[in-house]
């Protein structure tokens, strides 16, 4: 008696990406981090198992070639990535095109954000003069950390005057920049930081007895975090309150506060802002 057993073939690839961080100019201090995935991915369920590992192999321009999942380069170019599964060898491709990018700087003239709290809008307005730029493609650029960036639109108007309306911007920090086409670079004005702070009334102030009080008018039950800092920026106080809806009075000191600058960092869901008050 012969028994025997059907092996399936495991031919379950993995899968790849490519993309870099950081910005690469004509510094040449400056490089980029080439980034290849995507190992959550690559690990789903086969009848052979998850899996065991991948093997990188990045190829470029000058005979760039490396096996680390995440290399660093200083050449513009194409790179490809070539994903290998340890399992069972097979592999999956990817590529990008690395750019270097060149500081616009006077080209653009007048970059202006303001916030407009009436309509919950920034509007952004510019000029440009220079006839190479405005023979671009200027796209607005949007960052709520400095670093990535998203684009919103293209600006409206003519030479020399455009402007754009980013509505229902997020709240705190956000970052805003134009990005211009030029052959095959992206040519970027400034960086502007603006605080857009939340819809939410917030005021603070010191009572008679000298105690730090928190007004916050909150349109809808929900919880807050406060942290109070002084003028350092080291914490020294952190609450968490659940407002109704309505004004709330919320006591942030109990004794007499002390002469001096302080901070109250308020984080709910609608987002964050920072009142600075003196005593």
């Amino acid at each position: 008696m012969t028994d025997s057993i059907i092996v399936p073939e495991d031919f379950y690839a993995p899968v790849a990406s490519a993309n870099y961080s950081g910005v690469l100019t004509y510094n040449p201090a400056s490089f980029v981090t080439l980034m290849g995935g995507d190992t959550s991915r690559s690990n789903y369920q086969t009848p052979s198992g998850g899996s065991q590992g991948l093997f990188w192999s990045w190829t470029g321009p000058g005979n760039f070639s490396s096996t680390l999942q995440n290399p660093t380069t200083n050449v513009e170019g194409k790179y490809t990535l070539k994903v290998t599964e340890k399992r069972n060898g097979c592999s999956a491709v990817a590529s990008i095109t690395v750019y270097k990018e060149i500081a616009l700087n006077l080209k653009i003239e007048q970059f202006r954000c303001l916030y407009d709290g009436t309509n919950d809008r920034v509007n952004l307005q510019w000029q440009v003069r220079d006839p190479v730029s405005q023979a671009m493609l200027v796209e607005v650029e949007r960052s709520v950390d400095g670093i990535n960036f998203q684009q919103l639109g293209q600006g409206r108007g003519s030479a020399p005057d455009y402007r754009f309306e980013d509505m229902h911007p997020p709240r705190g920090i956000v970052y805003y920049r134009l990005r211009g086409a030029s052959s095959q670079h992206y040519i970027f004005s400034d960086i502007i930081k603006l605080n857009i702070g939340s819809s939410v009334k917030v005021s603070a102030y010191v009572d008679a007895a000298g105690m730090l009080w928190l007004r916050y008018d909150a349109p809808a039950q929900s919880l807050i975090n406060l942290d109070l800092l002084n003028s350092s920026g080291s914490v020294m106080k952190s609450l968490h309150k659940t407002v109704e809806p309505g004004i709330n009075n919320i006591q942030i000191t109990n004794g007499n506060l002390p002469l001096g600058l302080y901070f109250i960092w308020v984080q709910s869901s609608t987002g964050s802002q920072v009142i600075r008050i003196i005593r």
